[in-house]
């Protein structure tokens, strides 16, 4: 269906005012730009923990928002979009007074006016907007060049020391939660029942704890406490292991010796070969009760089998002591081994997992 003369004009000042805008908004985009890329370096000297990337990204993304936002509130009328039209295409205003007359009630019943709004609407239909508002770009974005070498420069100058600070970030992350697991660690263990913690692996854990906490944002430094520490738990536990062999073919030598306990000597079942052995302890010391009663024979063979049981006692607490040293030991040098690795893990921009608390069960004896 043919459109009517007013409804082309409309439709060539509708294509004329998006026109205006755009190129006005583009315009006005780039001055904010200009002037907000030369505004960044003050920005960095009063906020330097600000990442530069994200800056720029706001910058440009705001100057967006604003040009358009000054333009749309600059925006002409259609008068003023006629007018532009009329002195560029030279129409001696014939757009702007058939603007006028279509606005004016009963203007369109003279003949004249309607040859004048046919005119129009067939220089409406020619009308080129690029032409009438062509893009021109501001003065300052012939200089914008120069705040651009300005940032890509601060690219390179800020990059190393915000990815330092971002490894620093993360190291402080990872760190807190191995302390904390760590805590955990240490409390567990000072619960167990069936034996004492080794007071002086639980002061080296303490140490240990205490050392971590002042390279908390160091990775470098963090990694050779963990170093150091796994090396010293190394080398008590190969001492231990050495300890707990030479138990082990002690008191599987006495067992032999004591037909009444070999085989649990024999089966390395420690527990019960201990708990035999306070069962015996425990008849003879009631039967030493009346030693009133006993010759010195009896009475010294008494008191002789009493201590060899108790020496036997003494080797079997020892002995499970150095089994949950151990396993305590182990339990450690895995969490080190994974807190070391989540360390490991770390590089600029990037944030390992997390380690989480560990549940770790009560030392088995």
């Amino acid at each position: 269906m043919e459109k009517s003369p007013p409804s082309e004009i409309q439709n060539a000042l509708s294509s004329l005012r998006s026109r205006w805008l755009r190129v006005n908004a583009s315009g006005f985009s780039i001055q904010v730009l200009f002037y907000g890329a030369m505004a960044l370096p003050l920005v960095l000297l009063f906020w330097p923990k600000a990442h530069l990337a994200t800056c720029v990204a706001a910058l440009v993304a705001g100057s967006l928002v604003v040009g358009y936002l000054l333009a749309f509130l600059r925006v002409p009328d259609k008068e003023s979009l006629a007018k532009a039209s009329d002195d560029h295409y030279g129409l001696k205003d014939r757009l702007t007074s058939a603007l006028n007359l279509n606005a004016q009630d009963g203007a369109m019943d003279h003949g004249m006016a309607k040859a004048l709004m046919n005119q129009s609407a067939e220089s409406a239909r020619e009308m080129q907007a690029p032409a009438v508002y062509p893009f021109a770009l501001p003065s300052e974005g012939r200089w914008l060049v120069l705040p651009t070498l300005l940032v890509a420069a601060l690219f390179f100058l800020r990059s190393p020391a915000e990815g330092n600070d971002e490894l620093a970030d993360n190291t402080a992350d990872v760190v807190a939660e191995g302390l904390h697991s760590l805590e955990h660690l240490i409390s567990q263990q000072k619960k167990q029942e069936l034996q004492k913690p080794d007071k002086d692996l639980l002061q080296q854990l303490q140490e240990f704890q205490d050392r971590l906490k002042e390279q908390k944002t160091d990775k470098k430094d963090a990694l050779a406490e963990i170093a150091k520490f796994s090396d010293d738990l190394d080398r008590q536990k190969e001492q231990k292991e050495r300890e707990l062999k030479d138990l082990e073919r002690q008191l599987k030598g006495l067992g032999k010796k004591n037909p009444s306990m070999a085989s649990e000597m024999e089966r390395a079942a420690w527990q019960d070969a201990l708990t035999k052995v306070r069962e015996q302890i425990a008849e003879l010391e009631e039967q030493l009760k009346n030693k009133a009663n006993m010759s010195p024979e009896e009475l010294a063979k008494l008191e002789e089998q009493l201590a060899k049981l108790k020496e036997i006692e003494a080797k079997l607490m020892k002995l499970m002591q150095l089994k949950g040293d151990l396993e305590f030991s182990g339990e450690i040098m895995d969490f080190l081994a994974a807190f070391e690795g989540e360390l490991g893990e770390l590089t600029e921009g990037k944030k390992a997992q997390m380690l989480k608390p560990c549940d770790c069960e009560d030392a088995s004896t």
